[in-house]
């Protein structure tokens, strides 16, 4: 019998099961191209066997103590995990007695349990991985998670929703994985992290064509996790979360979702959102197109109404936010019952909230309410306002908001009037760009955000006629971004069924061509502010990880433009590949040493790694023969894809030759590839330099 810690090599091939992982055991696949486990748990003997197996482990007993049944509501996920739980006596509302174990064996030391390089699949209704209880310390890392169905999640859910029991999943891993075209019918389409999920960490996930019936359609974070939970670098592109009915807390969030069931709650416990790609996600019938937080506080204040150093913090730092959509305000942004929120250092831009949710109608109404697309913040609900500390007290949830970019984010309704009485998408009257807003703020006098050291799209916002502030208090010039885009927005109306009866679809669903880091010249470029950054932060790096600040100040928004250096690869540099043979040349004039040549297809590429994000004029070498072509192939990869040079080597030898200016981003390495031509014509492959 495997031993905790053990590692278990699951070969290649594919395997109609669905495992119940009970001891800390690093289950490793052959990689997620070759091991495929489908969790489809037909026929219906296969579904029973696994009602079986999880019912050696008192499930029964643990069902019961919870008053609702995880194993039924989530029933048969690819890979079920469970360490060592414990309950009373009695039930989870009223207990008693001693604790009891049920469930596994215990999981206590880090690096003992993996769930790694697996294709997980077919799963009805309990989703790829449920990570039920007691899986504390488990790393899920590696696998393609996609075509799953989940009560909790599609993809990974961990621990149990809305029970109040501590589930003991603490310091769980999620990182590397590729979560995608999962479904979630009361939790996530991507990722549920559910109460007592303590000290967690997603990173570096692609969580992408998720779809959710609730909550949180890329990721979801319900109730109350202690500890520093975290969400970083990861791509949560193309999520979409929508609900027919009116139904209060469904629909929102289609990027992230951080929140509790109700307000003045358990609240949600510290959450850090650092350094993602949040792009192209839909919460078509609720606020938070790209991130949605409500109810982070209010127990924690009731239990210190006087220190808000113990309050629930939430950080949304680093972060590209764009192309996002609502149905409600806050296509980017919306925070409601948030009271110690930081904002900085993101790049917000071209959200679009579409008014079209049931409740942006006033009653009666046939054509919709516009809405703020950028951030959206509530007035603090009736509930956290009473229990603040009269020292403390505040009304409104009012984030600090300081060095980012806020521009081009739209406003729209729908007009009744438009096509033939149909209805349609038309941009708000009184300013097609709305970035920020106080729900329920309509003049200048009522309550505001404090954006400082931005970039708004608009001094004066369209609505209320508030003024931001001339520069430098903020800026409202185009931020530069290297290729952005606005979607394109089209609305669909069912006119025989009430609720939320209109759908948006939109174009580009996919990533394509755009790149949201800034040009060189952009004004964000040494504008920001470091001294506004709390100092508890790492905001001493940006997006892309590189060191800000790099100039006399940092740079505004996600990206901090590098310094960059200089950079020549020759021939017998480290940073270079090459196939076929290729022999060194008598020709002279060479960049270094020598240089080498070849014919028929061989090819050569100097691989550009740059330390700095930008524009780099491009330059080749060579020594001229004559023998040499005239019409040579130069590949050169960059980030807006792969642009081809043609270049004659019986002219211009021993010398630079420019040959374009290209965008290159921090830490990807592009190749610069020659293809030597046919014989008897030769081809030289010398140096390349970056500028």
């Amino acid at each position: 019998m495997p031993q905790s810690g053990d590692l278990i090599i699951v070969a290649a091939g594919t395997y109609n099961e669905n495992v119940v992982m009970h001891k800390p055991v690093r289950l490793q696949g052959s990689g997620a191209g070759a091991t495929l486990i489908n969790g489809d748990p037909n026929p219906i003997d296969r579904l029973q066997a696994w009602h079986d197996k999880v019912n050696l482990f008192k499930a029964r007993d643990l069902a019961n103590f919870l008053l609702k049944d995880p194993f039924n509501e989530n029933e048969a996920p690819g890979i079920i995990v469970f360490g060592e739980a414990s309950i009373q006596g009695g039930n989870a509302q009223n207990p008693a007695g001693d604790p009891i174990p049920v469930l596994g064996s215990p999981f206590t030391t880090a690096g003992q349990s993996l769930i790694d390089g697996f294709t997980i699949i077919g799963s009805k209704a309990g989703g790829g991985i449920f990570a039920a209880a007691g899986a504390n310390y488990l790393n899920i890392s590696n696998n393609n998670i996609t075509n799953n169905q989940g009560s909790y999640a599609g993809g990974v859910s961990v621990g149990i929703q809305d029970v109040g029991w501590n589930s003991n999943n603490t310091n769980i891993v999620i990182r590397h994985n590729k979560i995608q075209k999962n479904g979630g019918t009361q939790g996530a389409g991507g990722i549920a992290m559910n109460e007592s999920s303590d000290d967690y960490l997603i990173e570096e996930n692609i969580i992408t064509g998720n779809f959710s019936r609730f909550n949180g359609a890329g990721i979801n974070h319900r109730g109350v996790s202690l500890g520093n939970n975290i969400i970083r670098r990861n791509k949560i592109l193309f999520n979409e979360n929508f609900f027919g009915a009116v139904l209060n807390l469904a629909g929102e969030g289609g990027g992230i979702f951080i929140g509790d069931d109700v307000v003045g709650g358990t609240g949600t416990g510290n959450v850090t959102i650092d350094g993602n790609l949040i792009q192209g996600n839909l919460a078509g019938a609720g606020h938070g197109g790209g991130i949605c937080a409500f109810a982070v506080n209010a127990e924690d204040v009731r239990q210190s109404p006087a220190d808000d150093t113990s309050w629930y913090r939430l950080n949304i730092i680093n972060n590209i936010i764009v192309n996002n959509i609502s149905g409600l305000a806050g296509a980017g942004i919306y925070l409601s019952d948030v009271v110690r929120a930081t904002i900085a250092h993101n790049t917000i831009v071209n959200n679009d909230c579409t008014s079209t949710a049931a409740l942006a109608f006033t009653p009666g109404a046939t054509s919709s309410t516009p809405e703020v697309a950028g951030i959206a913040t509530t007035p603090h609900s009736g509930v956290l306002q009473t229990i603040f500390d009269p020292a403390l007290s505040e009304s409104f949830c009012n984030p600090l908001l300081v060095n980012n970019i806020i521009w081009g984010n739209r406003s729209f309704y729908h007009d009744k009037t438009l096509n033939g009485g149909i209805g349609g998408l038309i941009p708000n009257p009184a300013g097609a760009d709305w970035d920020l807003n106080v729900i329920g703020s309509e003049t200048f006098a009522d309550t505001h955000l404090n954006p400082q050291k931005c970039i708004l799209t608009g001094q004066i916002d369209p609505v209320t006629g508030y003024d931001y502030g001339a520069s430098p208090a903020n800026m409202y010039i185009d931020p530069g971004c290297v290729l952005a885009y606005k979607n394109t927005l089209e609305s669909a109306i069912v006119i025989d069924e009430g609720g939320n009866n209109i759908s948006v679809r939109f174009l580009p669903i996919s990533l394509g061509m755009n790149d949201y880091h800034i040009w060189e010249g952009s004004p964000a470029i040494d504008a920001g502010d470091m001294s506004l950054n709390p100092v508890d932060m790492s905001l001493n790096v940006d997006f892309d990880r590189e060191i800000r600040p790099q100039g006399a100040e940092c740079d505004i928004g996600a990206d901090e433009i590098g310094i960059k250096v200089t950079v020549i690869i020759d021939n017998r540099g480290a940073a270079t590949a090459r196939v076929g043979a290729w022999l060194p040349s008598s020709a002279p004039n060479p960049y270094a040493a020598d240089s080498v040549w070849s014919r028929n297809g061989a090819t050569f590429s100097w691989l550009f790694t740059p330390t700095a994000s930008g524009n780099y004029d491009t330059s080749m070498w060579w020594t001229e023969f004559p023998s040499r072509a005239t019409s040579i192939p130069v590949d050169i990869q960059h980030e807006g894809g792969t642009s081809t040079v043609f270049i004659n080597q019986q002219v211009n030898g021993g010398q630079w030759n420019f040959l374009g200016t290209f965008y290159f981003r921090a830490g990807v390495t592009y190749p610069v590839t020659i293809t030597s031509q046919p014989g008897p014509s030769s081809t030289c492959a010398d140096a390349v330099k970056f500028e």
